[in-house]
């Protein structure tokens, strides 16, 4: 799990240490923040967050769906919205609540297609897994 150029230049940085030990390794990744700075994004023993770009992601909001906005926040225009289950194309992130080690922090995708815009990524996950939202679903729920 280690970035290249293209995904750094996209707002991403994942750095990853393998084990072949029972415990499989650590990831952690920056993300840049709006004004340019980057800033932690999580840390992880099982990375399973999108970070390589550009990447397809699909949906998972617990059946609610999801505000497609013309800008990377919650108060910027609404330009069209996807159900769960939606496979959309990430192109560039925007980490707008880094965090401390240990946790998650959130940001907005910009994504291109299906439309183009941007999506809160607490409700996208990458759909390089076989079940997209079951991890997704169970870690949101606290099981």
């Amino acid at each position: 799990m280690e970035s290249a150029p293209a995904e750094v230049a996209r707002g991403i940085a994942a750095f990853g240490i393998s084990d072949a030990g029972q415990n499989g390794g650590f990831g952690a990744a920056l993300g840049k923040t709006l004004d340019g700075r980057w800033k932690l994004w999580y840390t992880s023993q099982n990375p399973y967050q999108l970070t390589r770009l550009p990447g397809d992601m699909v949906v998972c909001s617990g059946g609610d769906g999801v505000n497609l906005r013309a800008g990377p926040s919650p108060d910027a225009d609404v330009v069209g919205g996807f159900a769960d289950g939606a496979q959309v194309t990430g192109e560039q992130f925007a980490l707008t609540e880094p965090v401390d080690p240990g946790h998650v922090g959130y940001g907005w995708f910009r994504i291109s297609a299906p439309d183009p815009g941007w999506l809160y990524s607490k409700f996208l996950e990458t759909a390089a897994l076989n079940d997209q939202c079951a991890l997704h679903n169970a870690q949101a729920s606290g099981s």
